[in-house]
């Protein structure tokens, strides 16, 4: 690639983050100030966040990352370094993509550089990392959905789909009928099958990557890390949800801001940049106005700040992760 061709298309890059940029602004904060009232309302209670308030939930919400990066090297081999760099980033282009679906891609690009497994491999372990961030809280949130119905008829549809498309996306990747029948489909449209062999190969290796989960020793760490990761993202709402109170927190209140982080999970499978819009709006079904804006907010920044710093500020991902797909023995030609 020449060196105008990829300027232009870093160009072509930053301008597609700066417009998702701009969506998620836009939807956010008219979404939060239909939620508390009015955006005056809502521009008091964003000033109202403290410098120690912002000290103490992004530290929370950067531990739970850094739990979840341990997750990604179980499952990779990187380095615990590159893991992080791999969250951080991947939950910048996932805040900034329409739902979501930045992150996982990003989080195997940058896995495979560093450690120069195949990305069909990387590919499989980010994806067993959204299940944990997607999947779990969609089971989990199915029921109080149902529960508070007809308020929460968005939570529950976001649920049902979120279930739907993952068991439809495994199962369809998994199964051999429905692999040769995309493969008759693709050589009709690109008859070569170098290129089939290619996928195949790169598919394999993410099935074996997924698979790693049914030994015991990655289930217990892919479960553990996912359950102490969300712990830690509970207490950064817990957090404001006691200032706002002003008292001991009960069961109940604990339950309801542990539903409303599954929530926050599952509805950023929207459409939107970062699921804005339904983010806001599964929180403000069980939290408080004044706690969802304040928790919300920075958590965009924490989506966005590191990441991006990261991304730009090392030589190694400042320039264009290239992953190199090398077709293995079997794809070659004599």
């Amino acid at each position: 690639m020449g060196r105008g061709e990829e300027t232009g298309r870093r160009g072509s890059v930053f301008k597609t983050m700066a417009f998702g940029g701009l969506v998620l602004v836009a939807i956010v904060t008219a979404s939060m100030a239909l939620i508390v009232g009015d955006l005056g309302k809502f521009l008091e209670e964003v000033s109202s966040i403290s410098a120690v308030d912002l000290a103490i939930v992004s530290s929370l919400m950067l531990a739970a990352e850094a739990v979840k990066a341990l997750r990604l090297k179980a499952f990779t081999g990187a380095s615990i370094i590159a893991s992080f760099y791999a969250r951080l980033i991947g939950r910048f282009a996932g805040t900034l993509t329409p739902g979501g679906v930045g992150g996982t891609p990003t989080r195997a690009a940058i896995i495979g550089a560093y450690t120069g497994i195949p990305i069909g491999r990387a590919m499989g372990a980010s994806i067993l990392e959204t299940m944990g961030d997607s999947l779990i809280p969609a089971i989990i949130v199915l029921v109080p959905a149902v529960m508070l119905l007809p308020g929460s008829i968005f939570v529950l549809l976001m649920c049902v789909f979120v279930l739907i498309s993952w068991l439809g996306g495994l199962t369809a990747v998994s199964s051999v009928r429905i692999v040769n029948y995309f493969y008759s489909k693709l050589l009709k449209l690109v008859p070569r099958m170098d290129i089939i062999c290619l996928i195949e190969e790169q598919r394999k290796k993410f099935i074996d990557s997924v698979s790693e989960v049914k030994s015991l020793d990655k289930f217990l760490v892919f479960i553990s890390t996912t359950l102490v990761s969300h712990l830690l993202e509970l207490y950064s709402i817990l957090y404001f949800y006691s200032k706002t109170l002003g008292s001991t927190l009960g069961l109940g209140d604990v339950m309801e801001a542990f539903v409303a982080l599954e929530t926050a999970y599952v509805m950023i499978a929207f459409i939107t940049p970062g699921g804005s819009g339904a983010v806001e709006y599964g929180l403000s079904v069980f939290l408080p106005p004044e706690v969802m804006v304040k928790w919300r907010i920075i958590q965009i920044l924490v989506g966005v700040v590191p990441g991006f710093t990261i991304a730009v500020s090392i030589p190694r991902l400042r320039e264009y992760i290239k992953v190199t797909i090398e077709p293995g023995p079997s794809c070659r030609r004599e």
